[in-house]
């Protein structure tokens, strides 16, 4: 494990640089005015998400199972220097295509920094504290997922939708600096106390696959796909509802957007608690509880905002912020919970394979919201004629009693952690 002067370093270039893919909730507030400056089809707006998450989706495991072979700081650092590219390729495109191509190499980027990310700072903290790495890990991923929104409005206040790219080199260059500080300090300490020993290639590999497909794994992957789209949902498609229906500001947006990031970190930090007091099992199953429970909240909302006796808009805001913190404390706690045990059910040296496959089953749930869910809505309205908030909160509504269906029907043993 490495010293404490190098832990502090590396630690915050692991937050810094964690914080570039997380920080990306910014640009989920910036997505009407992207649709109104380069888009003439609103619904085309979906490939800015698909094009980035498919990206590093099939990217991450390969990528784990390099920083398995040949060290996770180096395939870290790798992704840092991606991420300068890309955030400026993006923050300089002039058209559509253009910056479609840069969430494409922000995709790369992210693919190398989040699939090592979890076994870095495990291998870090060393595996006796591994429930408090991951913790940490995750915590310090919702803290820069909740301040996107808020710096992402500011951003396109000043700068226009483009702000939400420029503000993130900084924090990538602030931690290739701390990663310098860290390797000056104590070059080969650094250099061992995070590198893994080299496994035979791409037969290790396909050894970590198998693992990972064995069937406890592959129940509880796709439980957390699904948890993940349920959730996603506020992040894509709430802040349309938000500007359009509900006429807020971009900055508003942001503060209200905060709230789902926030719970995140907050059900994160409380995760090993929890699981102290009450085991992995029924910890997991407290986070889809709560999970669902934001869910209700939110469908209840989407649909009283056609109601004729409607909230007036502050009580409107104030209860939207409530439920979009439930739905992220509820899945922060889930899926602290879950990369803890994938993380432990696989070996030392398949740690980049299992932290890039958590990772990996979180991005298939967000793909799934980006792809299908507005079509769905489009569905949902035509034969009923329903209004779009109204066809939002039916889909809130269909993913929270999902959720709470699998808790109730599921037999105990397929969700033990």
């Amino acid at each position: 494990m490495a010293s404490r002067s190098q832990q502090r370093f590396t630690v915050l270039a692991i937050g810094l640089g964690t914080s570039l893919p997380a920080a990306d909730t910014a640009v989920n507030v910036a997505l009407p005015a992207i649709a109104h400056a380069l888009l003439s089809e609103v619904s085309a707006i979906r490939w800015i998400v698909i094009v980035y998450v498919s990206t590093y989706a099939c990217l991450m495991m390969m990528l784990g199972a390099w920083g398995d072979r040949q060290g996770y700081l180096r395939v870290f650092r790798f992704g840092l220097w991606t991420g300068v590219l890309a955030y400026a390729f993006c923050s300089a495109a002039s058209s559509y295509s253009e910056l479609l191509i840069g969430r494409g190499l922000q995709g790369l980027s992210s693919a190398l920094l989040l699939s090592v990310g979890p076994a870095l700072m495990v291998q870090l903290w060393g595996s006796d504290q591994q429930e408090r790495a991951v913790a940490s890990y995750g915590a310090l991923s919702s803290v820069a997922a909740a301040l996107g929104p808020l710096i992402g409005g500011v951003m396109i206040y000043y700068l226009g939708w483009a702000g939400v790219f420029w503000f993130r080199l900084p924090a990538a260059l602030m931690a290739m600096l701390c990663l310098s500080i860290a390797a000056y300090l104590a070059r080969h300490d650094v250099k061992q106390a995070l590198r893994t020993e080299s496994s035979p290639g791409f037969a290790a590999f396909g050894s970590s696959m198998r693992d990972q497909c064995r069937a406890p794994l592959l129940k509880a992957h796709a439980l957390h796909a699904w948890a993940q789209s349920c959730g996603f949902t506020s992040m894509l498609l709430i802040p349309f509802f938000m500007m359009n229906i509900m006429q807020l500001t971009s900055s508003m947006v942001g503060m209200v957007l905060f709230a789902w990031p926030a719970g995140m970190a907050l059900g994160n930090s409380l995760g090993p608690r929890i699981i102290r007091l009450n085991g992995s099992q029924h910890s997991s199953r407290l986070g889809l509880a709560v999970l669902a429970l934001g869910g209700l909240a939110m469908a209840m909302l989407c649909m009283q905002s056609e109601a004729e006796h409607r909230l007036d808009r502050s009580m409107m805001t104030a209860c939207l912020a409530i439920a979009l913190l439930l739905q992220g404390i509820g899945l922060g706690l889930f899926q602290m919970v879950y990369t803890d045990w994938v993380l432990g059910q696989s070996a030392v040296h398949e740690r980049g394979v299992a932290g890039a496959a958590s990772l990996t089953s979180r991005t298939l749930g967000v793909v799934m919201t980006a792809f299908f869910w507005p079509d769905l809505i489009e569905l949902i309205r035509e034969p009923f004629g329903w209004s779009w908030s109204s066809a939002l909160g039916l889909i809130y509504l269909l993913g929270a009693l999902s959720l709470m269906g699998l808790l109730s029907q599921i037999p105990r043993q397929s969700l033990r952690m």
